[in-house]
């Protein structure tokens, strides 16, 4: 049970990514959705923190949270906008990682048993997709991200 609280305190520990978002008085609406996107993270954030690792059905409703969290990524690259070059890119590798993430989770907690070689890996995805969002954070205040900013076809590429 210990490896578990491990992974609930490590699991979505980020908050307030793009809190900044950029150097304009007003929000555009595309700064808003991700504030939006942000609140969110930050809900699901506190809703897995706060499960009783001692529940019996805490792997199910762990899976199904970090189900919600892919789905809000997911979300990122529906999000359009031609103020910042390099979104569609970061968005992306955000969502892909987020998946490749929570495809390893559900691996870790596979068929009522947990199984431990994946959660590293799990783990090691969901990093990979939380530095995508800082990347949309750096981008949105004015910072080089063009190094980072990797289409989807080649960060697949990378992981085969």
């Amino acid at each position: 049970m210990k490896i578990k609280t491990v992974l609930l305190a490590g699991v979505l520990a980020f908050s307030c990514l793009l809190t900044a978002c950029g150097n304009q008085e007003t929000s555009t609406e595309f700064e808003t959705q991700l504030a939006d996107f942000t609140e969110a993270v930050e809900k699901l954030d506190h809703k897995i923190n706060s499960m009783d690792v001692e529940l019996p059905d805490y792997d199910e409703r762990l899976l199904n949270s970090l189900d919600e969290v892919a789905d809000v990524f997911s979300g990122l690259v529906e999000l359009h906008t031609d103020e910042y070059e390099y979104y569609d890119e970061l968005a992306q590798g955000a969502d892909y990682y987020m998946g490749l993430a929570n495809e390893y989770y559900h691996r870790t907690f596979a068929e009522d048993e947990y199984h431990p070689e994946w959660l590293e890996t799990a783990n090691a995805y969901y990093a990979k997709a939380i530095q995508y969002v800082r990347y949309i954070g750096y981008m949105m205040n004015d910072y080089d991200v063009s190094e980072v900013a990797i289409p989807l076809d080649q960060l697949k590429e990378r992981e085969e």
